[in-house]
């Protein structure tokens, strides 16, 4: 029943990961992703209500993602240095991170309780392997941006690394995703929430 959301899912994440642009345009523009993720996520919250919780966070990052329709020359990171940016679009950067931190760690607590309640041990360590991963990457991505503005100006080789990292824990939660639907796409009683996760 539930398998077709988790494919809108799936594929709203993979917009939002593959960043393709012509003459600064992006073909692919996040804003689509979050839409099909809002969507995904509306009929994903009738079978675990953490579903829910994600949307108000797809929903403002639909709106944090329309300024990256169109990327200029000065904004691109890997040629010009952080402290070339304007001040606004990094602190909406880093607004982005926490919203996207924030919608993923309840998509994965509905995971959990559902991998739970059909005893799927093998996705639950899965889910909670990923979110781990994903949650330390992002979190020094939050952490290391405000010290390549001073302490850390010119270290490029820090910075690409852990663009690397991003992609690759983002990469992740998509096969989560992917896997989550294949495991739990058929229909389930709703559950509670979890202590302690």
């Amino acid at each position: 029943m539930y398998s077709t959301y988790y494919t809108n899912l799936f594929w709203g994440f993979m917009l939002v990961l593959i960043n393709l642009r012509i003459g600064g345009v992006s073909i692919l523009p996040d804003f689509v992703g979050f839409i099909l993720i809002y969507y995904a996520l509306d009929k994903l919250a009738l079978q675990h209500p953490c579903y829910g919780k994600a949307k108000p966070f797809a929903f403002m990052l639909f709106f944090l993602a329309l300024p990256n329709i169109y990327e200029g020359p000065t904004q691109n990171l890997l040629y010009n240095p952080l402290t070339s940016q304007s001040l606004l679009l990094l602190l909406l950067g880093q607004i982005y991170v926490v919203m996207q931190i924030v919608m993923i760690y309840y998509i994965c607590r509905a995971i959990t309780a559902l991998a739970k309640e059909r005893a799927l041990t093998e996705l639950l360590q899965y889910n909670r392997s990923v979110w781990r991963f994903y949650l330390v990457v992002s979190g020094l991505s939050l952490l290391v941006t405000p010290f390549m503005l001073s302490v850390l100006t010119g270290r490029i080789g820090i910075f690409i690394a852990l663009i690397v990292l991003m992609f690759i824990s983002f990469m992740f939660v998509i096969h989560l995703i992917y896997r989550a639907g294949k495991e739990l796409g058929s229909n389930t009683e709703e559950c509670g929430e979890i202590p302690g996760w």
